[in-house]
């Protein structure tokens, strides 16, 4: 499971949507959805600014654990891992009770925050290119893209899947990566140790995992 988040967060070490004034002007879609998307690309702005004015204030000794720390503190709390792992449970949700639903999400969110830390360790810059949004936010659930291109590797395209949770505020359950989806890929990993070991067995393999 960690092998893919390695390969998403290796990918967005990021000043990513350093403004959302790219997703309100122009496009395919009218002024109406333009401005619906100004809460959720500022929610991801406001993350990414906060990240990145970490990182330029730690270039000259960047200790793993300390990163790791600011991550959990400061930018876990823009993504959701409970709504990420109920998307990663899909048909298994009906198997878990409350306990191992939080105990899930608890697992994703130390998995992917570890993964992140690791590859923020070698933060280099990258040039943006913001993407017509796609989804709608009256409905609740939008994508922002941003095609990533560094000096020594070829373009990737990166989407951000928010939603409106009950609080009305704007969190992303999912990173995809030239269309390999975080998400997809939990959930074809707990289908599989469910198959071979229960459910018990499926939350007892993931927390024997790195």
């Amino acid at each position: 499971m960690k092998r893919l988040l390695l390969v998403l967060i290796c990918l967005m070490p990021l000043p990513l949507l350093a403004s959302p004034a790219a997703y309100l002007h122009g496009g395919p879609h009218g002024g109406e959805l333009h401005s619906g998307l100004a809460e959720p690309a500022t929610v991801l702005r406001e993350g990414i600014e906060t990240l990145t004015g970490h990182l330029d204030g730690q270039r000259q000794g960047m200790h793993p654990g300390e990163l790791q720390r600011f991550l959990e503190q400061e930018i876990a709390p823009y993504f959701d891992f409970e709504h990420m792992a109920w998307w990663a449970a899909g048909p298994l949700n009906r198997h878990l009770n409350p306990p191992q639903r939080a105990r899930l999400a608890a697992m994703l969110q130390q998995r992917f925050m570890q993964a992140m830390a690791e590859q923020l360790m070698g933060y280099r810059h990258v040039e943006l290119f913001y993407l017509p949004p796609r989804g709608n936010p009256r409905q609740g659930d939008v994508t922002l893209g941003v095609r990533v291109r560094g000096s020594d590797a070829p373009p990737v395209q990166l989407d951000f899947r928010l939603y409106r949770n009950q609080a009305g505020q704007w969190r992303v359950y999912d990173v995809m990566a030239n269309g390999l989806s975080a998400v997809a890929h939990y959930r074809a990993e707990l289908a599989r140790m469910t198959r071979q070991h229960g459910v018990a067995g499926m939350l007892q393999g993931l927390d024997r995992q790195d």
